[in-house]
């Protein structure tokens, strides 16, 4: 176990992300609809003023008690920055969540155009959970 672990995760262009298609591993499809109603709320602030310090998805709350704290997005320079806080992380579910936060990046360039895109993940505890 690994605590206050920091990662780069490289941006992979997801077209045809589909949340349920990883729900074998975990219900992942629990997300969409949270993280999709944030994403509004994200663009609109993105939208006012790109490198607003205000640009956050918030997932955890007393509703849905998600792994993924929260994501923060900023434009900088032709640069699109993600940071995700984790509360924790299983390192077999890494992968899946690198083609989310991809996903993410995708849809933040649907409005604002291709860019760079530069995403680190936070997390408190990373483990290694088996897959039984």
């Amino acid at each position: 176990m690994y605590i206050n672990f920091t990662y780069k995760v490289k941006y992979q262009p997801q077209p045809n992300y589909k949340f349920e298609e990883y729900d074998e591993k975990i219900g992942v499809s629990a997300y969409e609809k949270p993280l999709m109603k944030e994403m509004e709320f994200v663009l609109d602030k993105l939208r006012q003023y790109e490198d607003s310090t205000q640009a956050v998805a918030v997932l955890f709350g007393q509703d849905f008690q998600s792994c993924l704290l929260n994501v923060q997005f900023q434009i900088k320079e032709g640069t699109l920055y993600i940071t995700a806080n984790y509360r924790s992380q299983a390192a077999v579910y890494r992968e899946r969540d690198e083609l989310m936060l991809s996903f993410l990046a995708d849809r933040i360039m649907r409005y604002f155009g291709q860019m760079e895109v530069d995403i680190t993940c936070n997390v408190g505890n990373y483990h290694i959970l088996s897959r039984k």
